[in-house]
């Protein structure tokens, strides 16, 4: 059986499926499908508790009030809360796979000119270029933040290359 978090994080994946278009739907269909792969029964685990989250949980019971005023209610109001923050914050993430997966599709060369200037390029098609005009500001940051990392490999190399 998964673990909570593993739950969690399919339901909020699963969620972003459902919200959203395009590049983003397909990548969160694909992070479903890793998921449901790596962590079989996931998806009827997901399914079961949303559905304890629809119903509130056992509503025959009632709402015990403890010493200070903080009962049932207050709880489930609060895990609530968690829930619609991590739920939010998971979608966050998987909307900036996009960008990431994007970055993965431009190439980075370093390369020595006969004037001795060193050039450091990025490739890409006019299809990458395109979909990049179509990022939200969560999937360009992440698609930036990946293609400095690139940029940070190759500078190292080079480095590494001139201190031999």
């Amino acid at each position: 059986m998964p673990d909570s978090s593993t739950v969690l994080r399919y339901i909020k994946v699963r969620n972003l499926y459902r919200q959203v278009k395009g590049g983003e739907r397909e990548a969160a269909k694909a992070a479903m499908n890793r998921i449901e792969a790596e962590h079989p029964g996931v998806e009827a685990e997901a399914n079961r508790f949303e559905a304890q989250s629809v119903d509130g949980g056992n509503a025959a019971s009632p709402a015990p009030q403890s010493s200070n005023g903080f009962g049932w209610s207050d709880l489930q109001r609060a895990a609530a809360d968690a829930f619609r923050t991590a739920q939010t914050f998971a979608q966050k993430v998987a909307a900036s796979e996009v960008g990431v997966q994007l970055a993965d599709e431009v190439d980075a060369d370093v390369k020595v000119t006969r004037q001795g200037n060193v050039h450091v390029v990025f490739k890409m098609d006019l299809d990458t270029l395109a979909s990049m005009r179509e990022l939200n500001a969560i999937q360009r940051e992440a698609f930036i933040q990946a293609l400095h990392e690139v940029l940070e490999v190759q500078l190292t190399e080079l480095f590494e290359a001139l201190n031999r």
